[in-house]
């Protein structure tokens, strides 16, 4: 838990966590600061449901008891619980999402502090989503953009690097995004990364010459579309890898 970020850091801000991260207390004082959180709960866990609403709407006898009780019978549907939590002298309560997985016949379960009218059950799942986004970023740094252990005990040549390879996989994103928007191919930024180095150089040659720019980048990205696009796109929105629809956007946005 020492990794998570200090709950007075949240004020109108929202943190994803997964399951690694579960802390009841952690969630309270998040919400204290004015800050928001969905994070992934183990499936093993067991508070008190204070209420209960399915799509039909609220099911008044599943209130008032503990969740492994009435488990059982979400079989294979969503569900939007008010929980209860000790916390010191009083309680605490938060919503549990529990997002029905067919492929895996369980539930996925979430807590969260978002206003249930303002996002459902599967609005937490798609902003959930947003979280696999972070870890192909770290995998995209160490395995493609040399983050790795630097031959060096120098702090400013250590930063430099860091900062070398991080915009290194910037660039590669921007080149994915860049590619998909102009051909309407799904690209992969694995895909990318992997293959985009040597074509770079020709790019790079052209901006130097000042001449060409406009002809590289469009071959290029005519390259990335042909040989880095997504294997299975469709089974990608389907199975969740896709299911947010990320897109490039103009400005930077603030929820509110």
């Amino acid at each position: 838990m020492s990794f998570l970020p200090e709950p007075a850091s949240l004020l109108r801000k929202l943190i994803l966590a997964d399951r690694g991260y579960e802390d009841r207390n952690y969630f309270a004082r998040v919400d204290d600061a004015g800050g928001h959180f969905v994070i992934r709960c183990k499936g093993s866990t067991n508070p008190m449901v204070e209420s209960c609403t399915l799509a039909g709407g609220p099911v008044r006898q599943f209130a008032n008891l503990p969740l492994k009780k009435i488990r059982s019978r979400l079989h294979g549907e969503n569900a939007d619980l008010v929980v209860v939590v000790k916390r010191g002298d009083g309680v605490f309560r938060c919503r549990l999402c529990l997002i029905w997985n067919p492929l895996h016949g369980s539930h996925m379960v979430l807590a969260t502090n978002l206003d249930t009218v303002r996002f459902s059950v599967i609005a937490v799942r798609e902003i959930y989503a947003l979280r696999w986004q972070v870890e192909l970023a770290f995998k995209e740094w160490k395995s493609y953009a040399n983050l790795h252990k630097f031959q060096t005990g120098k702090a400013p040549i250590v930063q430099g690097l860091i900062w070398g390879s991080i915009a290194a996989a910037l660039l590669k994103r921007f080149l994915a995004h860049a590619a998909q928007a102009v051909h309407g191919v799904a690209t992969s930024t694995r895909r990318v990364a992997m293959a985009v180095l040597d074509h770079l150089r020709d790019l790079f040659q052209a901006f130097l010459a000042r001449s060409g720019v406009s002809m590289a980048l469009a071959k290029l990205l005519d390259f990335l579309a042909r040989k880095a696009g997504r294997a299975h796109p469709k089974r990608d929105r389907a199975t969740g890898r896709l299911f947010p629809g990320l897109r490039t956007v103009q400005q930077p946005t603030e929820i509110a």
